[in-house]
Parts: structure tokens; sequence; C-alpha cells
């Protein structure tokens, strides 16, 4: 709760880590440092500074560790959707979730997540279909680890208008219902 507090120390960190001889470096310290700035100022809304550090993340050399390399890919695909280059953002989108099913498996509310938001940027590009089974798996997983999480909600709420766009409506109504 005190990210301006945190950025003064992150940023501390990295300028020196950054004016040591690049022998020196330690990289993977700089890349965590990067990502740490990255999530603060994305946190704060301030986007800019969160695409540079996550550019920085990203670009780095280190073999970041599953979950962190995740969390970077899903801050830069949030950019680089807000720019209009969709078919990267999915990508991106797309290679977080495959990290996240990799390193948690399919029993964590962070791959629920995961495929939520990879799902909700399909619908925004009208790819309602491509969605579907993502918001279902998305649902599936919440309704397992946690049947009264309010993120079941949205998923039905997807599915219902799914089912709506082709006239199911008898397979609308009880999902609507629930949510």
């Amino acid at each position: 709760g005190r990210g301006e507090e945190a950025l003064t120390y992150y940023k501390r960190g990295l300028d020196i880590v950054s004016g040591l001889p690049a022998d020196a470096q330690n990289n993977t310290l700089k890349a965590n440092l990067n990502a740490a700035l990255g999530r603060v100022y994305a946190a704060q809304g301030n986007q800019a500074e969160a695409e540079r550090y996550t550019s920085a993340l990203l670009a780095s050399s280190v073999e970041l560790p599953p979950l962190v390399r995740a969390d970077g890919l899903t801050r830069q695909a949030r950019v680089q959707e807000s720019r209009g280059d969709v078919a990267a953002a999915r990508a991106a989108l797309e290679e977080a979730l495959q990290l996240r099913r990799q390193a948690l498996g399919d029993n964590d509310i962070v791959v629920a997540q995961s495929q939520g938001e990879l799902a909700a940027l399909l619908n925004r590009q009208g790819l309602n279909d491509e969605a579907e089974p993502l918001h279902r798996a998305a649902l599936a997983l919440r309704e397992r680890l946690n049947p009264e999480d309010p993120g079941i909600a949205g998923h039905l709420n997807e599915l219902a208008i799914w089912h709506m766009s082709r006239k199911e409506y008898a397979e609308a109504e009880p999902l609507l219902a629930r949510a």
C-alpha cells in the first residue's frame, strides 16, 4: 500500500545494479527490479512507465521464472491491445496462460484469471466462439476451487451472452439467473 515509497527503493536498486561494470551486474536482480517497477506502475495506473519497465524485463537475457514472465506478458498484452496490436496481445496472453498452466497446473485461481483475461480479449474482438471454451474452463476451475468466487458471475454472464448470440435463449436463461 506504499507504492511511491516502493518505487523509490526499486529505482535506487536498479540504478545501483545498472551502474556496475557489465561483468559485475546481477542480471537476475535487474530483471526482478524491472518486474517490480512494472508491477507497481501498472497498479498505480501509470501505463507508460509500466510498459517501460515491463519491456526491459521481457527483453532481458535472463531466464525469467515462468510466473514472472507470465505477469510481464499480461501487462505487455494490455499495452499492445490499447495500441491496436490485437494479434500481439493475443499471442502474449496465450503464452502467459501456457506458462501459468505449466507452473501451477489447472488447480490455481491464477490460471482461471489468465483464461478469463484471454477470453475477454477474444470477446472484445468479436471472437466469441473462441472465447467460449476459455470461459467454460475458467468457470469450472473457479467453481471447483471456491463456489462462492464472485468471478463466477462474470463467466456465467459471458456464456449467457454467447448463447443469446446464437439464439439459444433456453440455455442462456439459467446462466443469467445464476449470475
